[in-house]
């Protein structure tokens, strides 16, 4: 399906899933979701356990060490807990990349759009919270913020083969 007025990357990972034989589906909206929340409410067909906050961070070992980035994801209805992820990858300081690091990152994906596929499409890291997978389903902005990409979470989890850690609240 392919649809020009998203983002790319909603093609891309759309054919990828299809090309692998995995069962998905593609909603577009009428209009942005930005956060969790507003994605629930206009997504209005699942809660807000089963959607997906994926976050690009900059991480560095030491004040004075290179910086490198991970991807972290958690239900909507969760927090992300920074202490966890600085003593489970060692690390003194974190914070939520920029706009632009996000931007040149992702190739030109709006923040709120960022589908947790780090680790195949933007070759970071990618970190997902054990309750992720409490839900037989997950949903999450598919590289726009009008797209929707379901999928059962035991797909996600054996296809993307995401880190599967303790990092919410």
């Amino acid at each position: 399906m392919l649809n020009e007025n998203l983002h790319p990357l909603v093609n891309k990972i759309t054919s990828l899933l299809t090309s692998k034989n995995i069962d998905f589906q593609l909603t577009v909206h009428k209009t942005e979701a930005l956060t969790s929340e507003d994605a629930c409410k206009i997504r209005g067909d699942c809660s807000l356990s089963e959607g997906v906050k994926a976050l690009i961070l900059r991480c560095k070992k030491t004040k004075k060490s290179e910086a490198f980035f991970v991807q972290v994801c958690v239900p909507g209805d969760k927090k992300f807990n920074p202490k966890k992820l600085k003593k489970m990858l060692q690390i003194s300081d974190i914070r939520f990349a920029s706009a632009s690091e996000l931007f040149k990152i992702t190739d030109g994906v709006k923040p709120g759009g960022v589908p947790p596929v780090s680790n195949i499409f933007f070759e970071i890291p990618l970190y997902t919270d054990n309750s992720i997978f409490d839900n037989d389903r997950i949903v999450f902005n598919c590289g726009d913020r009008k797209a929707s990409l379901y999928m059962k979470s035991i797909d996600y989890k054996k296809f993307f083969t995401p880190n599967i850690v303790d990092i919410s609240d």
